[in-house]
């Protein structure tokens, strides 16, 4: 989701893709 949408911070988006 957050991948998807690069609005978010990078550390942010980092967080979401470890997962």
């Amino acid at each position: 989701m957050a991948t998807s949408t690069p609005v978010f911070p990078y550390p942010y988006t980092v967080n979401v893709a470890n997962f």
